[in-house]
């Protein structure tokens, strides 16, 4: 996000900035719908058909763990399946992500049960330092590197893009800049 804003105030010096917490899907969508939000990077599916959508890429979810000598035992790339079979930290019911998820489960003939819900990766990465459980999210989400967890790849993981979306009526020069500006931005982070 620090890319963005400081790319932004160069592009577009008089433009002011409002970053909005990690919100859902639905509550973008919904925040766009009526006009409390311009712009948002959210990851489809959305249900208005007022809401232009444009995908930026796709990425893949992973395992995350705490970094702690009870989980060591995990290999470093399992099956989607078995990490079901885990104690999961997981996004909230009707997220993109955990709609995915459900879906990518329920093909399989499985179910995902987790032991706590919470929304926000950063709350849910949080949760699994703290020794909650373990997490499937998305990779762009989570950062390769983090201080007491370890990402363990899913080999036969769900996917999930990563769209810009806004509202028809805020189709203008400035916001125009700023979608140029974050689809530049996009392929760096994956």
């Amino acid at each position: 996000m620090p890319d963005v804003v400081s790319g932004l105030r160069k592009i577009v010096p008089d433009l002011e900035v409002q970053v909005a917490g990690e919100l859902t899907t639905p509550e973008l969508e919904k925040k766009l719908i009526e006009n409390q939000l311009n712009l948002a990077i959210l990851r489809p599916p959305i249900r208005s058909k007022h809401v232009h959508l444009e995908r930026l890429s796709t990425e893949t979810f992973a395992l995350y763990v705490p970094d702690e000598k009870s989980w060591s035992i995990l290999p470093t790339t399992m099956s989607f399946s078995d990490a079901l079979g885990l104690d999961l930290v997981a996004f909230p019911q009707g997220s993109a992500a955990e709609q995915v998820i459900a879906q990518h489960a329920l093909a399989r003939g499985l179910q995902v049960n987790p032991v706590q819900r919470s929304s926000g990766t950063g709350t849910i990465l949080a949760m699994v330092r703290g020794g909650i459980g373990a997490a499937i999210l998305p990779v762009m989400g989570a950062p390769e590197h983090l201080w007491g967890l370890r990402k363990i790849t899913l080999s036969d993981a769900p996917t999930i893009d990563l769209a810009l979306a806004w509202h028809p009526q805020h189709t203008t020069p400035v916001m125009n800049a700023v979608r140029n500006h974050l689809r530049s931005l996009i392929p760096a982070l994956a």
